[in-house]
C-alpha cells in the first residue's frame, strides 16, 4: 500500500489514485480525471468533514460515507457532465444535493468544502420559526437532516474540463414533508 498522497500522475490519461483504503490504483479511464488536481478521493473527504462540521452546529449526528452511495453519485455526476445537463435524478429513497461550477478557463482544483459551504449558506434563507421545505433551503436542509446517516459524493469534470458537476446522495433521504419532520430534523444552530 503507498500512503494516500503519493500517488501520483503517470500522464495526462494515465493516473494514479486511491480508494477509501489508501491503495493506489492505476486509472486507465482517460478524459473525466486527468487533471492532477481533480482527486474524488480527496474531494469527498474534504466534502463529509465540511458536512460533519456543518450538522454539528445543529445538532445532527455526523454523516460517513458509503460506498454504495459514492458509486450511485458518480455515475450520476458522470451522466451530467457527459451531457451537459443539470437536474436531480429522482432516485428513489436517496436524498440529493446538485452543484455546478463553470469556468471559461479549464478547471484545474476542486474543493470539497466548496459545495457543501454553498448549500449550507442557504441557511439565511430558512425560517425555523416556520419550518418546512422551500425551494431556496433544500441543500441546506438535506446537509444537516437530524435522521440522514450514510452519504456519498460523486463529482465529475465536463469533456472540455470548463465544468465541474458535483452530486452528492443521502441515506435516509431528507427533506420528508410529513407532519413534524422538519420540526425534528432541522435544527437552529445551537450546539
Amino acid at each position: 500500500m503507498v500512503p494516500v498522497g503519493l500517488c501520483q500522475i503517470l500522464s495526462n490519461s494515465d493516473m494514479i489514485r486511491s480508494d477509501l483504503s489508501g491503495n493506489c490504483l492505476r486509472n486507465h479511464r482517460p478524459g473525466l480525471f486527468s487533471e492532477a488536481k481533480i482527486n474524488r478521493f480527496w474531494i469527498r473527504r474534504q466534502a463529509l468533514k465540511a458536512h460533519n462540521e456543518y450538522r454539528t452546529k445543529h445538532c445532527a449526528p455526523p454523516l460517513t460515507l458509503s460506498r454504495r452511495l459514492n458509486g450511485i453519485a458518480q455515475k450520476y455526476a458522470e451522466h451530467l457532465a457527459s451531457t451537459k445537463t443539470f437536474e436531480h435524478s429522482h432516485t428513489k429513497g436517496l436524498g440529493e444535493n446538485l452543484w455546478m461550477l463553470t469556468s471559461s478557463e479549464k478547471i484545474k482544483h476542486v474543493k470539497g468544502s466548496a459545495a457543501t459551504k454553498d448549500w449550507y449558506d442557504e441557511v439565511q434563507h430558512y425560517n425555523f420559526g416556520q419550518p418546512g421545505f422551500s425551494h431556496a433551503t433544500g441543500h441546506f436542509t438535506q446537509l444537516v437532516w437530524n435522521s440522514s446517516k450514510k452519504m456519498g459524493l460523486g463529482v465529475a469534470l465536463s469533456s472540455d474540463k470548463k465544468s465541474v458537476y458535483v452530486v452528492a446522495n443521502y441515506e435516509p433521504a431528507g427533506n420528508t414533508v410529513n407532519a413534524g419532520y422538519f420540526e425534528k430534523n432541522v435544527l437552529e444552530a445551537k450546539c
